[in-house]
Parts: C-alpha cells; sequence; structure tokens
C-alpha cells in the first residue's frame, strides 16, 4: 500500500470482508468488478492504515487494480541486486498518465466505501476534479498534478483532520453543535480539501498555468518527492510538432542557393560567358561569311573602306556625320 512503511499486519477474517462487501453492494446495488475489486491484501492493509489513525492514503505506484498480479510485480521491480549478491530495494514510480490513475483511484474508492471510510459521493466528486484538472492543462503538466495529488492524499488530508478535530472539541467546549465524528473524519476531510480552491491554486494551477505559457519550466515546479514512469506515456501534442516538422525538413532535396544575376544574364561576379558556376565560352560568328573561325574583322572578305564615298562621307542611303566622320 505504501512504500515508505514496512509492517506487519494481520489479515482479515472471511465473515469481515463478507460485511464489508455487503457495504459495496449497498453503495453500487452490485459486488465489485474485478477492475476495481481489493483483494484481502488490500483490505487488510487499509484498515490496519485507519485504525491506527493514519489517513488512507495510498501509493499509486504500487496499488492498483488486480492486487496480486501488482503484488507480485513490484516485489520483483522493486529489488536490485548489488555486486555482493544482496538486494537492495529501490522507490517504484507512479502512473505516466490520468488514465492509469483513473485505475488506481477506483480501487481505494472500493476499498474507502467497504471500509465505510468515505461515502461515494466525495470519492467520485475527488476523481471528477483530478480528471477535470488533467484536461484543461493537458498531459505536459501530469507529473506536477500528480505531485499535487500525492501531497494533497498525504499531507493535507492529514492537516485538515486535525483542523477539523480540533474545531470538533472547540464546539464541545462552547456547547456549540458539530457535524464531525471523530470516529469516521475522512468523510468530512475529502470533503473539506475539495473546497480549499486557494490550496489548489498554489499547488497547481497557477504554475500549470505558467508551464503551458512556457514561462516555467516543469522541472522548477517539481520537489523530487513524487515520481512517475516514463514508460507508456503518451508525447505531448507540442513536442510531436517539432519533430515532425524536422523529419519533413530532412525528406526534401536540398535546393541550390539562387545568386544574382546582373543585366547581362550572368551571375553576379562571374566573367562574361560563364552562366550558373560553369566555365562556358561563347563564340560569335563572323558577321560576314558566318563562320565560327574568326570574327567579321579578321575574315579575308572584309574591306575596312567598304560604304565611304567621296570627300568622306558615307555612300547611298549612308548617313555621315560632320567633317566627313561616321557618327
Amino acid at each position: 500500500m505504501d512504500q515508505r512503511f514496512g509492517e506487519e499486519i494481520t489479515y482479515l477474517p472471511n465473515a469481515e470482508i463478507q460485511k464489508m462487501r455487503a457495504r459495496f453492494v449497498d453503495a453500487y446495488d452490485e459486488p465489485p468488478s474485478a477492475d476495481i475489486a481489493c483483494n484481502k491484501e488490500q483490505l487488510a492493509c487499509l484498515k490496519h492504515a485507519l485504525d491506527n489513525g493514519r489517513e488512507p492514503y495510498v501509493d499509486m505506484a504500487v496499488w492498483g487494480p488486480h492486487g496480486t498480479r501488482l503484488l507480485k510485480k513490484a516485489s520483483m521491480s522493486g529489488l536490485n541486486i548489488m555486486r555482493d549478491g544482496t538486494f537492495m530495494n529501490v522507490e517504484l514510480f507512479g502512473p505516466p498518465n490520468i488514465d492509469l490513475w483513473s485505475g488506481c483511484y477506483d480501487v481505494l474508492a472500493t476499498g474507502c466505501i467497504m471500509l465505510g471510510a468515505v461515502r461515494r459521493p466525495y470519492l467520485a466528486a475527488y476523481k471528477k476534479w483530478i480528471i477535470r484538472l488533467a484536461a484543461i492543462y493537458g498531459p505536459v503538466v501530469w507529473h506536477l498534478l500528480y505531485q499535487t495529488d500525492v501531497r494533497c492524499r498525504s499531507e493535507l488530508m492529514q492537516e485538515v483532520f486535525q483542523i477539523l478535530l480540533a474545531e470538533h472539541n472547540a464546539a464541545r467546549m462552547s456547547k456549540m453543535p458539530s457535524d464531525f465524528d471523530p470516529t469516521k473524519p475522512w468523510d468530512a476531510v475529502w470533503k473539506r480539501v475539495l473546497e480549499m480552491k486557494d490550496w489548489w491554486n498554489d499547488e497547481f494551477e497557477r504554475p500549470a498555468g505558467l508551464i503551458n505559457s512556457r514561462v516555467m519550466a516543469v522541472g522548477s515546479a517539481i520537489g523530487g518527492d513524487v515520481q512517475i514512469t516514463t514508460s507508456h506515456q503518451r508525447a505531448p501534442a507540442q513536442n510531436q510538432q517539432p519533430q515532425q516538422q524536422q523529419q519533413q525538413q530532412q525528406q526534401q532535396p536540398s535546393r541550390p542557393n539562387k545568386r544574382k544575376r546582373n543585366k547581362g544574364g550572368n551571375p553576379k561576379g562571374s566573367p562574361k560567358g560563364q552562366g550558373n558556376g560553369s566555365p562556358t565560352t561563347t563564340v560569335i560568328p563572323c558577321k560576314i561569311c558566318k563562320s565560327t573561325d574568326h570574327t567579321f574583322t579578321q575574315c579575308s572578305l572584309f574591306d575596312p573602306n567598304h560604304g565611304k564615298g567621296k570627300g568622306g562621307k558615307k555612300g547611298k542611303g549612308g548617313k555621315g556625320g560632320k567633317n566627313g566622320k561616321p557618327w
């Protein structure tokens, strides 16, 4: 039930277990199903904690559906073999998401109802509150929400119990009525913790809002007293988008960088006749014989005085400049 304690307990007799089952049938009109049922070890542990004045706290890392299977799994995975051949107990981590937490909490609710510790409406209201917070703030802050739940059930409920007991004793001394029953205190405690909105705001809602707005990191809000397992945990949608974009960028072929071109059509800074960085030479054919071996000034048919008339003027149809010089 709790990794912090290693106490010896006594198994419950079958007659007492039958009475506990009858309480559950009165609340639900049917016996508990296999997914939410408490086995005899879980019932004995929970009753032992209540009889000794402790809060009905259970560690979700070692408490959950199918308690017999979970007991074997926890006993094997909670031991690490050392170099000298001895075994050392290690801490088991809590549920990684709200779905697994809900399954563990349903078993706790079954045990509380069977033992008559907490009534059904307050157990259902607490579960609904945790699921609502998980839906509003998302899986990114689940570790923080589970830490808040653990602190509520293990620390706040014990503190609220002492407050209610003090108020009850003060009312009796003043001969005032009090609806608090010290023999069955956890029903009122479960109700009171849900009314403490300031505590939930300080422990979870304010830091969760800062984390979702990326003002605060998740690690800065985690105290280290509560850990969750990372197996079977869904990745947040906000972390999947950059990975998908990165994969798409890797799949796209790389495009060459475009170089600026000048008015001549050549890349900026490249010599004439070169394009796209390739050293190609452009040959201009002769205007007279259309040969590509030479230019028109080197052609044998080239006449430097062609088109010039008498007195330095150009021939028929030609235009001359002033003093017989061409334009």
